[in-house]
């Protein structure tokens, strides 16, 4: 069994006889600096320096680190005072390029292939004809009649002679000398024209001469006896498609009649040199050309001579110029597109609906009453556009306006009890009316319920504001009667405060409902319209039957109904939630 030694050990310099240093296959898991082990795998003594275990060479004289670098052009590993095992990996060539058998390394580190002469060109004088002559190729040159080729390899440089091999002399006849050294031959003339030119005239269609000194010669325009006069008549000819005449087109150029027809076909448009007038010249061979104006009486349908027009066009307000534009302004509420017109187009006037000046914003502000018309495209009438006073509009018309007003209102998804905003069921308005009531007549007694009011109102905005709206008198006369509400609309809490106040007046004025007790009715089903008649104007009306209640004994009978009354116009149901 080991002896575990807690402390350090002191030998205090004395031998250690027959030590030997822990054997294992693996290095131990210690950290401890200095200490050792002798690995069994592969036949070393290891020691622990500060970060790792580092293997003790057989011979601890020699090199200790190792340190290169790859030089220009050469790839490997380069180490920096490196120990153990050191690498220095593949040693190579860092040239780029591809090393064969045909490329060689250039000074700019890159295996190519070195240039070298490939081909060479030959032609002729005239130099129409190239040919390019390849390695491997042969160019003989072949010497014609009296013309002989020799080739020369005895030197340096290879020599090719051409000589002539036929001609040997150039003999001259009468009159012809030839200089022998230069080849310049000279015919020295001995006929009749021998002499010196004293006059040059001037034919047919040309003029300028005759020229005895110095002049030129031009072509003839002028006179009976121009270049076309001087050619022969033609005037009896019948002209045909392929008869030429000249023309100038940069240079002068001959076409065919048949070129001009088609250009004349072209023509679109004849003007007259003289302003307002076109004038005409008549004979015997051109047709005459008239323009008749219409006969009418001054004042009447149409105009008639010049004094008539001028008469009538001064009356009415204009005056004599040219109209070079036309511009149509947009007024008040009206937008203009197409403005000006210089020559062609159309000018398109449309209601002005976008922007700060559209047609309603430019017009002066008021207060709408409920006498008040607007207009709007009736859908049930092939989108006519017609015309309604704003008390006549039923709230069923307007849906997303009744929707954001219910939504801002308390316990009021629904107006009115059983009233159905989206099928407008019952309609108090068309639905016949099943029963009447009268005080004097079928009402035992007409009550109205005080529903709680909220005086203490909390709104919640977008991002976390709120605002909070507490009615002192109505707290006073109510108590403290809590409504929250929720309203991403609002962004500040001066208007959550100001929706909050809104809220509680329209809670105020929908605060009663009311109820009748009466010996009629039994029958009346929920949503029936009944019709109420009472001394106070405000309770008469048309009402809904939302409930229904029947008590009876053996001495007494009665019906006690509790209605409620139609939806409001606009007018009326604005009024009573935002006054």
């Amino acid at each position: 069994m080991a002896i575990k030694f807690v402390n350090n050990v002191d030998f205090v310099f004395y031998n250690t006889k027959g030590l030997a240093i822990e054997n294992l296959a693996t290095a131990p898991s210690t950290t401890v600096e200095g200490a050792m082990y002798y690995n069994t795998s592969d036949n070393k003594l290891y020691y622990r320096n500060d970060s790792s275990w580092v293997p003790l060479t057989e011979d601890t004289v020699g090199v200790s680190t190792f340190t290169n670098t790859m030089g220009t052009f050469i790839t490997g590993t380069n180490n920096a005072a490196a120990t153990g095992a050191v690498s220095m990996g593949t040693i190579d060539l860092s040239a780029t390029g591809t090393k064969n058998n045909t490329t060689f390394l250039r000074g700019d580190n890159t295996w190519a292939v070195p240039a070298y002469y490939s081909s060479w060109s030959i032609r002729g004088d005239d130099a129409t004809a190239v040919e390019t002559i390849v390695d491997g190729e042969t160019v003989e040159f072949l010497g014609g009649t009296g013309i002989g080729t020799i080739l020369n390899t005895s030197g340096s440089n290879a020599q090719l002679t051409i000589s002539n091999a036929g001609v040997t002399g150039i003999i001259a006849g009468t009159n012809i000398t030839i200089d022998q050294a230069t080849g310049q031959v000279t015919i020295n003339s001995a006929d009749q024209y021998v002499g010196t030119v004293t006059s040059v005239g001037s034919g047919a269609g040309l003029t300028g001469g005759p020229i005895t000194a110095s002049g030129t010669l031009a072509v003839d325009y002028i006179g009976s006896d121009n270049i076309i006069k001087a050619a022969g008549d033609g005037t009896s000819d019948t002209l045909g498609n392929s008869d030429q005449i000249l023309v100038s087109s940069t240079d002068a150029k001959y076409v065919n009649l048949s070129q001009v027809k088609t250009y004349i076909a072209g023509v679109t448009e004849v003007t007259s040199a003289t302003t307002n007038q076109l004038t005409v010249a008549n004979s015997t061979t051109t047709p005459a050309l008239s323009i008749v104006t219409a006969a009418v009486v001054n004042g009447g349908a149409g105009l008639a001579t010049g004094d008539q027009i001028y008469d009538f066009v001064i009356g009415q307000g204009y005056q004599p110029g040219t109209v070079t534009s036309i511009t149509v302004a947009a007024g008040t509420g009206l937008t203009s597109t197409g403005s000006p017109i210089a020559v062609s187009g159309t000018i398109t006037l449309a209601l002005d609906v976008a922007g700060a000046d559209n047609y309603i914003l430019a017009q002066t502000a008021a207060t709408a009453a409920s006498t008040d018309t607007i207009s709007f495209s009736d859908s049930t009438d092939s989108d006519t556009v017609k015309k309604s006073t704003l008390a006549n509009i039923p709230m069923v018309a307007l849906t997303a306006v009744k929707t954001y007003i219910d939504d801002a209102v308390a316990n009021e998804g629904s107006f009115q009890g059983g009233y159905n905003a989206a099928t407008n069921s019952p309609d108090l308005d068309t639905s016949p009316i099943v029963h009447s009531y009268s005080e004097l007549n079928n009402i035992l007694s007409l009550d109205i319920t005080n529903r709680k009011i909220p005086s203490v109102l909390v709104v919640n905005g977008k991002n976390g504001v709120a605002g909070t709206f507490a009615h002192d008198s109505a707290i006073s006369a109510f108590d403290r009667n809590y409504l929250t509400v929720s309203n991403d609309s609002l962004e500040s809490p001066a208007e959550c405060k100001d929706f909050a106040q809104k809220l509680f007046k329209a809670n105020e004025v929908v605060q009663y409902e009311y109820g009748i007790l009466t010996l009629e009715g039994a029958y009346l089903m929920e949503n029936d319209v009944i019709r109420v008649e009472t001394d106070d104007p405000k309770f008469s009306g048309n009402f809904r039957v939302i409930g229904k209640k029947v008590s009876f004994s053996p001495s007494s009978y009665s019906v006690g109904l509790n209605i409620n009354r139609k939806p409001p116009t606009l007018a009326e149901y604005i009024s009573s939630r935002d006054n």
